[in-house]
């Protein structure tokens, strides 16, 4: 009987179709595990918020049977994983693994942005531009990833040669949590696509599923 549910958190414009979550998703049926990825573009991309991703989280949580649910947070995923974990401490929630989390801002100048009140972002999921509403950085600043209280094992897998969020912050974040544990994957983007065999030994490890 399975007792663990592992829910997948996808980054920023992205959704859970992607490559990683379709083939974690594959790898998982075939084990007879179950594996749920929302839609993170809440309450739709264009007036997305931090805030409404952490409470579609917790509907996300809340609707598992399982005993237990392990997480996988992929980059803006990885970020809204460590606030959910801190706001709501699910006692369901026993482990989390986080893909080259944002742990910080990915973005520099904000002053036209703020200026117009929107900025086009070019969606992955939806294979477009769409516009983005200067409210989502209003939000993402109410949240400091090192003020959080996590008491769970995380596992953190970031590519030192990711440029758009560099692994500097994975390593800051860690060294000051005793409960993380960092795998720098050498030479890895951001996307981590070129590493999936990597990342499934080490979420298989770290998650003891069969």
């Amino acid at each position: 009987m399975t007792t663990a549910t592992v829910i997948y958190l996808h980054g920023f414009a992205s959704g859970p179709n992607g490559r990683k979550p379709t083939w974690l998703r594959e790898r998982y049926a075939a084990l007879g595990i179950p594996f749920r990825a929302p839609d993170l573009n809440v309450p739709t991309f264009e007036t997305l918020t931090v805030s409404a991703m952490i409470e579609r989280v917790a509907e996300e949580v809340a609707a598992c049977t399982t005993e237990q649910v392990y997480l996988i947070g992929s980059s803006l995923g990885g970020y809204v994983t460590l606030h959910y974990l801190n706001q709501h401490h699910p006692a369901q929630v026993t482990k989390a693994c986080l893909l080259a989390p944002a742990v910080r801002k990915a973005w520099d100048d904000e002053e036209d942005w703020q200026e117009i009140g929107w900025m086009p972002v070019y969606h992955f999921a939806y294979q477009e531009h769409r516009k983005l509403h200067y409210g989502y950085a209003e939000d993402f600043r109410r949240y400091d990833s090192f003020q959080t209280h996590i008491d769970i094992p995380l596992l953190i897998l970031h590519g030192t040669a990711d440029t758009i969020v560099p692994c500097q912050g994975s390593e800051e974040f860690a060294a000051a949590y005793p409960n993380v544990e960092l795998r720098l994957l050498e030479g890895a983007k951001h996307e981590l696509l070129e590493d999936l065999e990597t990342i499934w030994s080490a979420l298989t490890e770290f998650f003891t599923l069969p």
